[in-house]
């Protein structure tokens, strides 16, 4: 038996580790006091989300393209070997074209971000990153209730 919608709960498995990424940069943008507060103990946490982010763009891809697997674990390997080479996942999915232009739009802010910003310096910078992540926080559920024929 293969099991066709694991990367669909994955993809909402790892959606809850980013968003607990994102609170914590919400309550870090809250204020300047926050900011100054929880500034330096947010660089683990902007880290994670950026792994989360590729995580789930990876397990996208593996949804757009049907992939099924036995068992979780070689699902994890194949996930692994997409993940090696983060630059090359936005490419994968850009070859689906029915997406909308808005996630494709939204995904290069993002991970321009990522380029130009290695850590949060300050609460504009920080309000800046977190309205893109919100972003594609929002529109990736978005995505994901489209039926998988006509994606």
């Amino acid at each position: 038996m293969f099991m066709s919608n694991i990367p669909r709960r994955k993809i909402y498995e790892t959606m809850l580790e980013f968003e607990d990424g994102l609170i914590e940069m919400q309550i870090l943008i809250y204020s300047h006091e926050n900011f100054e507060k929880f500034g330096e103990k947010f660089v683990l946490t902007y880290s994670n989300i950026k792994e989360a982010y590729f995580k789930i763009l990876a397990l996208f891809i593996m949804f757009l393209e049907n992939r099924k697997y036995p068992l979780g674990k070689e699902m994890e390997i194949d996930l692994n070997k997409i993940l090696e080479d983060k630059n090359s996942i936005l490419k994968l999915i850009s070859k689906n074209k029915k997406l909308p232009k808005e996630f494709f739009e939204i995904c290069n802010e993002v991970e321009k971000n990522f380029v130009n910003i290695s850590k949060i310096k300050n609460m504009d910078e920080g309000k800046k990153v977190f309205k893109k992540l919100d972003e594609f926080n929002n529109i990736i559920p978005e995505i994901l209730t489209i039926r998988r024929d006509e994606i």
